[in-house]
């Protein structure tokens, strides 16, 4: 069932219509999913956000490969600036999580 669904968020026509789907994620094991999880913050709608911070949140002690390539592209969009003031409130709170 992961899989389908990591699928089906991925697809680019679905873009404005993932929500749901990322919500649904809360009820699996999305540790192999970290980077994926922390780029729909970086880059997701606000639903989209929003539910995967949800996701994200939830982790304890996450030792993937993908923690410091996540680790560098909050980073990278911290220091580019955002203009969404809600996104920018988002991507600290998860920068927060690594220390």
């Amino acid at each position: 069932m992961l899989p389908a669904l990591i699928e089906l968020i991925d697809r680019p026509e679905l873009a404005n219509e993932r929500g749901t789907l990322v919500y649904c994620l809360a009820n699996f094991d999305c540790l192999r999913h970290f980077l994926r999880l922390v780029r729909l913050v970086c880059y997701g709608n606000w639903e989209v956000a929003y539910e995967a911070m949800g996701v994200l949140a939830e982790m304890d002690n996450v030792e993937t490969e993908g923690v410091k390539q996540g680790y560098d592209l909050l980073v990278i969009n911290v220091d580019a600036g955002v203009s969404d003031e809600w996104r920018a409130k988002l991507l600290a709170d998860l920068l927060s999580m690594f220390d």
